[in-house]
């Protein structure tokens, strides 16, 4: 029963953390909401957000909420993850093509000619923070510290991507930073909750090496289509428990297998008395 349960705690602890994400994303130029699995490479249709098939930007808020940035009516949406089904919050007025949420889920920012806006989740009003000199296709926030390029970064930096260029957003200034380039990105980017950076390119979901920013092939979207604002939802890889977690499971399995073993011992000297 102990060995058993060894192998078993053993395995899950091996397994790849990359294999829990879940990444929702519209379909390129359609209406369609699909989730990709990356632990068994599918993709599955959710359903239609019944909006333009024009460029959208999606982020989930720390807490799960999925929002939607449509850029042909300018407008910020909730889609319910289930069903597609999108509520309107409010008119933004500025065509981005990406969203981004902060992580204490209360502010969302876009980029537009050039140009950083907050975007206020609960009105959808935007405000101007100031030029930073780039329009970004995609964009994304830090869930954990990270380091990038052999640089640390603190959780809640923003990050985003232009026809494969990364750049960091500092929102204080506001300002932006070209850290490096990559092929795993064109117009989406996205940390997974252990702070693993995702892109997509050319219809292929990749995991976009940190130190390198080689980019390492894990799947193709639905059609091999480009995927339009994906989202990667939050805390999915943290049901893969972290290395202390499964050292003290060990050490627990451990203590069972010796009582085991001592019972069986004890029992075995009454037996032999």
């Amino acid at each position: 029963m102990f060995r058993g349960a060894l192998g078993i705690a053993l395995a899950l602890g091996l397994a790849s953390p990359l294999d829990a994400q879940s990444i929702y994303y519209q379909q390129g130029f359609t209406n369609n909401l699909y989730l990709y699995d990356a632990g068994t490479n599918t993709n599955t249709l959710i359903g239609d957000l019944g909006l333009s098939a024009d460029s959208t930007g999606m982020a989930f808020s720390p807490t799960g909420t999925l929002y939607l940035y449509e850029r042909a009516s300018t407008s910020l949406y909730t889609v319910n993850p289930t069903t597609a089904a999108t509520t309107l919050i409010g008119n933004t007025g500025i065509g981005a093509e990406d969203l981004t949420i902060s992580l204490d889920g209360t502010t969302g920012y876009v980029t537009a000619q050039g140009n950083l806006y907050s975007i206020n989740l609960s009105t959808g009003a935007s405000t101007l923070l100031g030029s930073i000199g780039a329009t970004l296709d995609g964009l994304t926030t830090a869930p954990i510290a990270v380091t990038i390029g052999g640089i640390n970064y603190s959780a809640g930096t923003i990050f985003g991507v232009d026809s494969g260029t990364l750049f960091m957003l500092n929102v204080l200034t506001p300002s932006s930073s070209t850290i490096g380039s990559t092929t795993g990105a064109s117009e989406t980017l996205d940390f997974a909750s252990d702070g693993t950076l995702w892109g997509q390119n050319n219809g292929t979901f990749n995991v976009i090496n940190s130190s390198t920013f080689a980019s390492i092939p894990d799947g193709a979207s639905a059609g091999g289509n480009f995927a339009f604002g994906m989202a990667i939802a939050p805390s999915i890889s943290a049901a893969v428990p972290e290395p202390s977690t499964w050292a003290m499971m060990l050490i627990g399995f451990g203590a069972i297998g010796a009582s085991m073993r001592r019972r069986r011992t004890v029992s075995a000297l009454a037996q032999m008395g």
